[in-house]
């Protein structure tokens, strides 16, 4: 349990090579001081994870936020809890695919980052390998992703090129240096 603990609050990593990598990128050494104070924690277990990673899609992080604390506190992220109706929590067209995730870890599923999960994309299995994982030389792409390349870096990337510029500006702390620029410079976002 401690380990797992530990490993959830990634109190064991040493991030000093990202310090310096910050130190040396055009945007990041401005935001280092606020990057340092920063803790990405990993969910406790995978089925709260992909409950994220569903929640997350097509939702400001904002109602993000307020989604998973209440399933939280209702349902404790225990898979038997998401059979019942979740009309209540305003889930929408992701109630199919909660209750679906659910009856899988209700078959001692184990998720290994390939399976195929009805309403889990390459995206958020993108996401899982990054905050579950914390594999952070993962990547994903996104609007603010492409924004924050072409304004803040002057790289006009696509979804197709975009892995490879991110590779080349943060090497094997893509996936941090991405999801840390966009908590720091989404200005709509205020954490």
């Amino acid at each position: 349990l401690k380990q797992r603990i530990q490993f959830c609050l990634g109190t064991n990593e040493n991030l000093g090579r990202f310090y310096e990598l910050c130190k040396q990128d055009l945007v990041l050494h401005k935001l280092l001081p606020r990057i340092r104070g920063t803790r990405m924690v990993s969910a406790f277990s995978d089925f709260e994870a992909l409950v994220g990673c569903i929640i997350s899609q097509n939702n400001s992080f904002r109602n993000y936020l307020v989604t998973m604390q209440r399933l939280y506190q209702e349902l404790n992220f225990d898979p038997k809890n998401y059979l019942q109706p979740l009309r209540k929590f305003k889930v929408g067209y992701k109630e199919q695919f909660l209750q679906g995730l659910a009856k899988l870890y209700l078959t001692n599923f184990h998720f290994d980052g390939s399976s195929k999960i009805k309403g889990l994309g390459k995206y958020s299995a993108n996401l899982f390998d990054i905050f579950q994982r914390r594999n952070f030389s993962g990547f994903y792409w996104d609007t603010l992703t492409e924004r924050i390349l072409r304004q803040h870096y002057k790289i006009s990337a696509t979804e197709k090129t975009s892995h490879a510029c991110a590779q080349k500006l943060w090497g094997d702390y893509c996936g941090l240096a991405e999801i840390l620029l966009q908590k720091f410079l989404n200005d709509t976002v205020k954490v």
